[in-house]
Formats: C-alpha cells, structure tokens, sequence
C-alpha cells in the first residue's frame, strides 16, 4: 500500500496529491521510456508523466508523477540530468511545457498533452504520420517533388504531386480541418460545462458546510457559549478560526465527475474510498490557515494581559498584592497564548513574595529555613493552585478557569469546522458524482459517501480528544518548567533572593544587639554586629545548597485537573482507554482487544493512585507498554492524572450543591472552616483512597464488577510473573554455585 508521504527530492508529496495528479492529468505528457537511476531498464508503453502539488498545495517546479494507466510508477525529479524521457526512442532533456501541451492536445483533440505518433481517420485505419519527415532522394533523383517537407509550406499549399491533386485526398484533409475545429467547440463547450459543474458542486458544498458545522457545534452546547459568553455568532467564530469557503479550484473539490464515470463499478468504489480517506486524512492533520493565540484574543476581549499592565509591575506602582495578580494574568498567557514575558516581571514577583514574609525570632537556620519554606508554600496555594483553580467564590469574571474553557472549546470548534467542510465536499460530490452515473452505480457512491461521513465524524472526535488532551498537558508541563515564570523559575530566582537577603543591612541591623556598658567610658559601648553578619552568611550559603521543593508534573497536573475550566471537556478527552487504542494503533498498525486495553489501563491505573497517594515513587511507575516509547507511557500516567483530579473536583462540586445550594450560596464568614476546602485545590499526596473499586470505576468508566473481575486477572498474572522471575532468580543462583563448585574441582585437580 502506498504511504500517505513520500518524498522525492527535498519535496514531499502526499498521496492525495498523487491521485489527483493522477486523476486531473495537469501538464501531462506521454513517453514510451524513461531512463535513470530510479527507472533503470523501464520500458513500458502508454507511460505518462505529469505535474503534481507538493505537501505545501503548490505545484512542485522538478518534480513529476509517473503512471500507466491507473497504476503509479513513481516519482522523478526532471532537473536530474541522469534522466532522458523519450518518445519514440527521441530522447527529450524535460517534458514539454504546459503551454506546448495544450497547443497539441488542442490541435490533435487528444487528452494526451504529448507527440501524437499516428493519425487516425474516422474508420480506425492509421492514416499518415504527423511530423514525418519525407524519404531523402538518392543521388540523382528530382528532388523538386520532396522540397516541401510540411503539409503546411507554400509548394504543398499548390502542389503535393500526383497524390495531392486528387480529389479523394482533398476532400479527405478538409474533412479532417472541419471534423478538428467542430472537435475543438466540443472540447471548448465540455470545459465550460465542467468548470459550471464545479462551481455548482463548491456552492453545494459549503451550504451542506454551513448547516453541518451549525449541526456539530449545537449538538456539543458550543453555540450558547458562543452567543452567551463570547457575544458573538458562529459564523463569526468560523471565520476566526481559519474557515474559508471551497471554490471551484479547491483541493477538496479535485475528484472529477468523468474519472469517476470512466471507471467501472469496482473501480468505482475503490476510488472513491481511497478518495475519501485522503480527505479524512488531510482535514485531521490540517492545523495551518489560523493562529490560535490571535483566535483566542480576538474572540475574548478579556483575555491577555495589557501593556499597562507591565509598565505598572516595572515601575513599581502596585503594591505586592496587586503585582502578584498581574503576575498571574501573565502566567494566564504563557500558559495559552505565548511564552513572552515582559522584562523584569520575575524579579517583582519575587521582591513581592519576599515582602509578605516575617523574619523569625531567632535566626538559627532551621527557622529561617521553614519560614522560606512557608512563604513558598503560601505563594503556591494562595495564589497559583487557586488561579489555575479558579473557584467562582474568588474570580467572579471566570480566572484563568474561563480562559482554559475558552481554549478549550475555540480548539473543538476549530476541528468542527474542518470536519463540517470535509462532510460539505464529500456530500456535494457525491450528489455530482450520482448525476453521471446509472443507478446500478448510484447505490455504490452513496454507500462510500455515508462511509466517508461515518470516517469523518469518527476522526472528528479523535481529533478533538487529542488537541484537548494536548492543551491541558501543555498546561502542565509548562506550569513546571518550560516558560520564564514557570514554577521552577521563579523558586530558583526567590531561593537567591531570599538567600541574599539574609545579609542585607536591615535584617543584619534587626538581629543586632547592643551592650551600652558604662555610659562614663568612653568607647564601653560594644554589639555583636559582625557575629550576627557572620551567622546570617552561614545560613544564606546553606539555604542556597537546599533548593525549595518544585512540584511535581503529576501535582500540577492534578491541579490542573480539578480546574473549573474543565466543564465542558469532550467526553473523549480524558479517556484512558481511548489513548492506550490511538497510540497501540500508530505504533502496532492493528487493533487490540478492549480485555487487553482494559487490563493494561487498570495496571497503570493502580500505579499512578498509589503514587498520588504517596505509597509508590514515581521512578516506580510502570514503563512498558506494549512497546511504547517513554513519552508516550509518561502521557498516559499524567492523562490518568488528570482523570483523577476532575473526578475528585466533581464529586467535591457535588458535595457543594448538596449541603450549600451551589457554590455561590454561601459566604466566608457563615462557613468559614470550608471556605479554603471548597475555593482551593487538593495537592498531593491525596487523602482519599484512589486505589479503592468505587474510584478505578469512576476513572475508566467501567463497572464495579467488570474493574473487581479485571483486578483478580491482574493478581494471578502478577502472580505468574512473580513466580517466573523468582524460577529465574533460583535458577541463577543454582548455576552460579554450580559454576563456583566447577572452579573449586579444577583447581583441586590441577593441585593434584
């Protein structure tokens, strides 16, 4: 089979490209042998070359498709000097031009845009040969009758011998000028009805586009959160997010209703299948034609921090409070739209965290060492897990909650637009398609239409899944360590920062003593100054050797699973089973059995509880998964993460409606022992048990009694594996001794 991307050159090529190369026959020409590295000794006739758009959707300047027929040959690169095309044993450096071709096709009313080797008359006899040059006359001979070597010059015009003044001929080449200009109106009139019929099928297709998209995003409760929360239509919304119309030219428009005709009823199902694929295939992996951060921006005026903003951070006009939200509405963007920050804004959030810390009693490094360790904590709970947190008691407006859900869900509709469009051409096409077609064939183009839509809407939800999924990680991994204010960051900054200030002159001046001795003698007054400068620089010096503690990915992945942002997350999004499927697919190329999926999600299910519970280490965790690599086995532990931080939210929310009426019902002052449980995230390790039935049935969404059958599988495997390993290990330590009382026989022996 072929791949979807070939490479020829340093272009590549996809498959859709090629069959429609294949199809449309752009600047197509015909040679009966092409010679060269990739070709050697290939001779086969009717061999057709044509030109061919690249991965990019422009057409490639050296690059040609090579085919016979229906069959792909190849691919050749006509800049390579090693490659000769010839026509008639006529070796030709390039092919033609595309102007050359279509002068001939025109002038010999052939699809063919290459040498038409022999003419044919109307009862099939092979006439005379075009282009054929005349006999040369031998020595002696009258050559005034072979001066005019073209049908065209002035002598033929007058006189073309005996056999050019008969009537017979005469009438037979005028027959043949009138049947080619009537050929030519008929080839004009039949690309005029064609580029009709195309303008027809796109205008078609974008209708069903529009009722398709607007179907799609009503059905996932998108259009309210479009028109309620964003003010806006989703036509609007559309446009921002890359849509644009198909037009007569489109790619998705390139299947030809007459290929399509010319093939047979096999033929025709085949081809329109692999036609749908590609289709299915380029809408999935199509991300160019919108930038997400712009989209977001444009949609949401609230959202992204402004340049005044900055200014007042780095002018030092708010006060530590108001510098750490601002710092945190940047957070917002680096964690969504873009990792740039303004400069300086590390170094004011850490002075803003150093100003809200009271120095402890006695300097000893222990005590310094905790109140760093309590400033830190304080920062991370009460400002960054609540931010990511976003509980509606502490960001009326949403918080970065609203703009995860915003990300979110512009992201899905993004991926409806696509697929709308996909479901737009191949509904249009199909009905072209049926016009042509006797309806023994009709039942077949429907047939492949449903099954493409099926495709579509199936890769649709795939689609959504895997972007979704991807956000929410990236959220995670960039919260960690990958932006400048990432938590990492801004520890390391503060832990020098507060070292340092270990020796500054006023925390020197505030552990100072004084002894005023004898106010009569002069110079009685002593204080310890130096010995406290000196103990504050042992301390500085040792705080600097012990970092503070950075959470963990699997933490802020477990924040960031809690998230109120997550409320309207497609269903397959968090799926623990539908990753394990997607990526055993890409790598095995088959699919497994939902038992094994099943067994394999609930293994690595109860690893990453008990890590979250703080009974397993997380270079403990399972690695091997089928032949995975890392990364992706590292995936589905923080996907399991996340699962298991929105479970938990959503029963905690539950609990809220329950006992308080909702969220907003309720005030700091009338609750104020749960007021900190209900507006903050939980942090690990966790204090419930998340390796207990009722919870795995919860995260794989199976039932209680499925997961309990599942686990007692698990037990005897493990057992079984146990088992083997310890035959192993026995096994080992008997051929070790074995082999020890082996050595100890031939020395005794070689004694003796």
């Amino acid at each position: 089979m072929m791949p979807d991307i070939i490479k020829a050159g340093s272009e590549q090529f996809k498959r859709q490209n090629i069959a429609e190369a294949m199809n449309k026959g752009a600047g197509r020409a015909k040679y009966e042998t092409i010679k060269g590295p990739d070709f050697e000794g290939f001779d086969r006739k009717k061999l057709w070359v044509a030109k061919v758009n690249n991965i990019n959707e422009k057409p490639s300047q050296n690059i040609r498709v090579v085919y016979s027929g229906d069959k792909f040959v190849g691919l050749v690169d006509v800049s390579d000097p090693e490659f000769c095309f010839c026509s008639k044993q006529k070796p030709l450096s390039n092919p033609p031009s595309v102007q050359q071709q279509l002068k001939r096709a025109k002038r010999a009313n052939l699809c063919s845009c290459g040498e038409m080797e022999e003419r044919i008359d109307e009862n099939g006899k092979k006439g005379p040969r075009r282009n054929q040059s005349r006999k040369r006359p031998s020595k002696g001979e009258n050559t005034s009758t072979h001066e005019a070597k073209s049908p065209h010059s002035e002598e033929a015009k007058s006189s073309h011998g005996e056999d050019a003044k008969s009537p017979s001929s005469q009438e037979a080449m005028g027959a043949k000028d009138k049947g080619s200009k009537e050929l030519e109106e008929e080839n004009t009139i039949s690309a005029q009805m064609d580029r009709t019929q195309k303008i027809k099928t796109a205008r078609l297709a974008n209708e069903i586009s529009d009722q398709e998209f607007t179907k799609l995003a009503t059905r996932r409760g998108l259009d309210k959160v479009v028109q309620e929360k964003w003010q806006k239509s989703l036509s609007q919304v559309r446009q921002l997010v890359g849509y644009k119309a198909l037009d007569a030219e489109s790619p998705r428009l390139s299947i030809s209703s007459l290929k399509l005709g010319a093939m047979g009823s096999g033929g025709l199902a085949i081809g329109a299948t692999m036609w749908a694929a590609s289709l299915v295939d380029a809408f999935t992996h199509d991300t160019s034609g919108w930038e997400r951060s712009e989209a977001i921006t444009a949609i949401i005026p609230f959202v992204g921090c402004t340049t005044t903003a900055a200014a007042d951070v780095a002018h030092g006009s708010l006060d530590s409070n108001m510098v750490l939200d601002t710092s945190l509405c940047f957070l917002g963007d680096a964690l969504l739209l873009t990792p740039a920050w303004p400069a300086g804004v590390v170094v004011h959030v850490v002075r803003a965290i150093l100003s809200q810390f009271t120095p402890p009693d006695v300097p000893s490094l222990e005590a310094m060492k905790k109140t760093r360790d309590e400033a830190w904590s304080k920062y991370l709970d009460d400002r960054v897990y609540t931010f990511i947190y976003s509980h509606p008691r502490l960001y009326r407006e949403g918080g970065f909650g609203a703009q995860i859900e915003a990300t979110l869900a512009i992201e899905e509709l993004a991926v409806l637009s696509q697929s709308a469009q996909t479901i737009g051409a191949v509904g249009a096409l199909g009905q072209s398609v049926q016009e042509t077609h006797s309806n023994e064939n009709r039942w077949r183009i429907i047939a492949n239409v449903q099954a493409a839509i099926s495709k579509t809407l199936r890769a649709t939800s795939r689609e959504i899944a895997r972007r979704q999924r991807a956000t929410l990680m990236d959220i995670a991994r960039k919260l960690h360590a990958d932006t400048n204010l990432s938590l990492k960051t801004t520890a390391d900054r503060f832990n020098e920062a507060f070292s340092g200030n270990m020796t500054s002159w006023e925390m020197v001046a505030r552990y100072t003593q004084t002894y005023t001795g004898d106010p009569e003698i002069p110079g009685m007054s002593l204080n310890n100054q130096d010995d406290v400068r000196n103990e504050l620089g042992e301390i500085a010096a040792c705080l600097r050797k012990t970092p503070l503690k950075i959470p963990s990915l699997f933490e802020l992945a477990f924040v960031v699973g809690q998230s109120k942002g997550l409320v309207a997350l497609h269903e397959e999004t968090l799926s623990i089973q539908g990753y394990i499927r997607a990526k055993m697919s890409e790598t095995r190329g088959r699919r497994a059995s939902n038992y094994q999926i099943n067994l394999i999600a609930l293994r690595h299910t109860l690893a990453v509880a008990q890590l979250l519970r703080g009974t397993r280490q997380q270079d403990a965790l399972p690695i091997d998964l089928d032949n995975l690599d890392a990364e992706h086995v590292e995936e589905l532990h923080l996907l399991i993460t996340l699962k298991y931080g929105w479970i938990y939210d959503d029963c905690k929310s539950k609990l809220t409606d329950k006992l308080f009426g909702g969220a907003k019902h309720w005030s700091r002052e009338q609750y104020g022992r749960v007021f900190k449980f209900f507006t903050h995230p939980v942090k690990l390790p966790i204090f419930f048990e998340a390796e207990t039935v009722p919870y795995i049935a919860l995260v794989l969404g199976l039932e209680e009694k499925l997961v309990e059958n599942l686990m007692e599988e698990m037990k005897q495997w493990l057992m079984r594996k146990n088992t083997a390993h310890a035959i192993f290990e026995a096994l080992s330590r008997k051929a070790a001794e074995a082999g020890k009382k082996v050595k100890e026989l031939n020395l005794e022996h070689f004694h003796k």
